[in-house]
């Protein structure tokens, strides 16, 4: 098993679909490196179950700063221009979703964890929530 941490932009809205036959929201994250002086941008699709993430929706917005951390997935395809690319997927992540990012998104004042690590606390006795007027859901 792979397991991919990214943090970056939503590159769009996320959204809610039916995908064989279950609920799942899908996004995708842009993360910028500069590489030998040039930028590049890596795209990441992301794949999470609805009814886990669901609350998180409405502020999964376009230019959203994230953290995703979750199993990772790789596809080489040929474009139709006969060059291949790379698709890069996380599958059934853990969202960290990060103040700052959208201009016109609702924010939270500390980044609110959601996922399989929602409950846990950082070393040192800090939690990452501050109290619970704080939370984005």
């Amino acid at each position: 098993m792979i397991q991919l941490n990214v943090l970056g932009n939503l590159g769009a809205d996320a959204e809610a679909k039916e995908i064989n036959g279950k609920k799942r929201i899908t996004f995708r994250v842009a993360s910028n490196r500069k590489r030998n002086g040039v930028d590049v941008t890596i795209w990441v699709s992301v794949l999470a179950d609805y009814e886990y993430h669901k609350n998180l929706l409405p502020y999964l917005t376009k230019g959203q700063n994230v953290f995703v951390s979750g199993d990772g997935d790789f596809n080489i395809y040929q474009r139709n221009d006969g060059t291949f690319a790379m698709d890069v997927s996380i599958m059934f992540p853990n969202i960290l979703q990060l103040a700052g990012g959208a201009k016109n998104a609702p924010q939270a004042t500390n980044a609110a964890p959601v996922g399989n690590n929602a409950a846990q606390q950082p070393q040192g006795g800090q939690t990452f929530f501050g109290n619970d007027n704080n939370l984005p859901f």
